[in-house]
């Protein structure tokens, strides 16, 4: 029985095959660079994990990444305020979380593989004719079902290339003396995948003896996430029973409020926030809602008041909330402060702001001017369990709830 791969036609065969072998000398080279800056630039940190990072079932990225015992303090303790567990016990969970490192994803260490993510997108398009939804010549050959299996199978053979670089590369750092075996593992890891997998590739690259340990660290993370989840639970259920309570009222965050002072901008008849943005955008009520967002926690992050509005309500569990309650009244006043500001700036405009205070999403509101399009913002009233969200219609010098 023919492998997926085989089943490929040979010039296009021969045409990937020499291209993983590509991929494959670029990762020696731009990752040996890439873990070289990283230790010498972080010499100051305990660094216990570099490696490689990329996407899952994709690979339309490649990227060096790292951890050190710092970041994972600094990070364990963020997790810790909204826990039932303790730092160190968040340490356990974390260590082997690399997109919770807080040195994954910087800007500096993304873009030092940059031949690899061309060799990477060549590859990419080189898959892409294969689709025999796109390329007649080869729905004679092979189903799309198929064509799916031809690129896992290329994948794997690609993830087996990257390891095999990575353990040659760690051989080499630890030969000159920039790598410390003792205290620093190299990986290939990947989102939304298994754990066998991040295993498999750790096997192969730093074999058997790191493998049962960072498989014993894997098992404490998993069994610390259990217990987290029942103590979370029995939580949840006691605040159920007994609401944390606080003596914290509106005018402790009046400063905050009248702080808060929006600018705006027209873009193609559109009213947006005057702040930095990537995206264009247009005139339309779906487009001004997505970008025009504004997250009530970040305008309250200033406050002497704000690590106790934080251990109250910035987590998912707990109580929802009533009208009447103290964030919602927050947040309706900055609502009224967004009104004001739009009136004040379009006064022969009218728009509509959106308010949404619920457990179960990020507490923020937005706006889009008042058309007659039939866009509707996102509602959640339908269910009993979710807290207070409101609509207002602004203009003609006035705010009216809806």
């Amino acid at each position: 029985m023919k492998k997926p791969f085989d089943i490929v036609p040979e010039p296009i065969r021969e045409e990937v095959l020499q291209q993983l072998r590509n991929i494959h000398q670029l990762v020696l080279e731009e990752a040996y660079q890439s873990f070289t800056l990283i230790l010498e630039k972080y010499k100051d940190l305990t660094i216990y994990n570099i490696g490689l990072y990329y996407s899952a079932g994709a690979w339309s990225y490649l990227i060096p990444t790292f951890s050190s015992d710092e970041g994972l303090a600094l990070t364990a303790e963020r997790y810790a305020k909204h826990s039932v567990s303790g730092i160190e016990e968040q340490k356990i969970s974390l260590r082997w979380s690399p997109c919770d490192s807080p040195h994954h994803g910087r800007e500096d260490v993304e873009a030092m593989m940059s031949k690899t993510q061309d060799a990477l997108d060549t590859l990419r398009n080189i898959l892409d004719r294969l689709d025999p939804d796109y390329n007649e010549q080869f729905k004679q050959l092979y189903t799309e079902d198929d064509y799916y299996e031809i690129i896992d199978a290329v994948h794997e053979i690609l993830r087996v290339l990257v390891a095999d670089a990575l353990r040659e590369i760690r051989t080499s750092l630890a030969s000159l003396n920039k790598l410390d075996l003792s205290r620093c593992i190299v990986t290939l890891s990947v989102g939304d995948l298994s754990e066998e997998v991040f295993l498999d590739s750790l096997h192969l690259i730093n074999g058997d003896e790191l493998f049962e340990k960072v498989s014993q660290e894997l098992s404490a993370a998993q069994r610390q996430h259990e217990l987290e989840f029942d103590l979370m639970q029995k939580k949840l259920e006691d605040e159920r029973a007994n609401p944390p309570s606080t003596q914290l009222i509106l005018s402790d965050f009046q400063s905050e409020i009248e702080k808060f002072n929006p600018k705006f901008i027209r873009i193609d008849g559109g009213v947006y926030l005057d702040v930095p943005c990537d995206y264009p955008r247009d005139d339309s009520s779906e487009t001004e809602k997505s970008f025009n967002r504004i997250e009530f926690m970040k305008l309250l992050e200033s406050s002497n008041y704000y690590d106790e509005l934080d251990r109250l309500f910035g987590h998912f569990l707990g109580n929802n909330f009533q009208t009447d309650d103290l964030l919602p009244s927050i947040c309706r006043a900055f609502a009224m402060k967004l009104g004001e500001a739009l009136i004040d700036s379009f006064p022969s405009d009218a728009f509509k702001i959106y308010m949404i205070v619920d457990r179960n999403c990020l507490y923020h509101m937005t706006f889009c001017k008042q058309r007659h399009d039939g866009f509707q913002f996102d509602s959640f009233k339908f269910d009993a369990q979710y807290g207070v969200e409101e609509i207002y219609r602004v203009g003609e010098d006035k705010i009216v709830l809806c």
